[in-house]
């Protein structure tokens, strides 16, 4: 997106939406002072919004299995190590 005023000394500013399905509203206000002017981005939910957090939350519930099972499996290796230290005792 480029703007540029009708006059011979005008500066020209130019940016890129990087976002796709983005809108980059541009405010040019005061016209003579480019360095004022107001950028605003705009970004439109959509589906991948649902596929993402599907994703994130199934992610997070594997993650969290995880760490419950080695944490399960350590707590029962501890507990029988207990009961040989108990056995073993001189």
């Amino acid at each position: 997106m480029g703007l540029s005023l009708h006059y011979p000394s005008s500066p020209v500013n130019s940016w890129v939406a990087i976002i796709p399905n983005s809108q980059l509203i541009l405010f040019p206000y005061p016209l003579t002072s480019p360095a004022d002017w107001t950028l605003e981005l705009f970004i439109s939910p959509s589906a991948s919004l649902t596929v993402v957090a599907v994703a994130w939350t199934i992610t997070l519930v594997v993650i969290g299995g995880i760490i419950v099972f080695f944490h399960a499996k350590e707590r029962k290796q501890d507990s029988a190590d207990h009961v040989k230290a108990d056995v073993i005792v001189f």
